[in-house]
């Protein structure tokens, strides 16, 4: 990852407390949502997540299982579009296929072409598998921006586009600027 440090681990400290004559040694170590928020800071990420933004499973009556958005490499994420998400699959009318919702920052890092600060690493991000139908691009594509906010990923690259996500998936965000949308 160019340069960027990523643990293979939790980083532990040793303490030594005392109180009066008591002395005692105690070891802290990094819990699993700090371990992935470290990585915000050992890869020099814009925002750093606060540990109440993380989840380990959906709302109540989701459509969406918590398998579905979350990292491969991680039992805890970070996924605020969830509205968005199930208004996107009502309007469209069928199940619709998460191919990556959130990605801790060492996932995103191993996927060629990502962002580096890309909204995915934030929860502001879906990719949708359209199995390389057109046709569902264009659909899914206009749901989202008729919706009103969503910033779709442009299907090809031209001239100043580097990011697009070709007829395979469809890259919607949600929330935020979407600057970093076909950059």
């Amino acid at each position: 990852m160019d340069g960027e440090l990523i643990r293979s681990g939790p980083l532990s400290y040793q303490v030594t407390v005392s109180i009066g004559s008591n002395q005692d040694m105690v070891t802290i170590t990094q819990d699993s949502i700090d371990v992935i928020r470290q990585q915000y800071i050992d890869t020099g990420k814009n925002e750093r997540p606060v540990r109440s933004q993380f989840i380990n499973s959906v709302p109540a009556g989701s459509s969406f299982s918590f398998a579905q958005i979350k990292s491969p490499d991680a039992d805890w994420a970070i996924f605020t579009v969830f509205d968005d998400l199930e208004l996107l699959q009502t309007l469209y009318g069928s199940p619709l296929t998460i191919e990556s919702g959130y990605r801790t920052p060492a996932r995103n890092g191993d996927i060629t072409l990502s962002g580096r600060n890309s909204a995915h690493i934030y929860g502001n991000a879906v990719d949708i598998n359209t199995f390389g139908n057109d046709s569902l691009w264009d659909q899914l594509h206009d749901l989202a921006v008729n919706a009103g906010r969503g910033c779709v990923e442009p299907k090809t690259c031209s001239a100043g586009v580097q990011f697009c996500s070709g007829t395979g998936h469809i890259h919607i965000e949600w929330g935020g600027s979407c600057q970093n949308v076909g950059e």
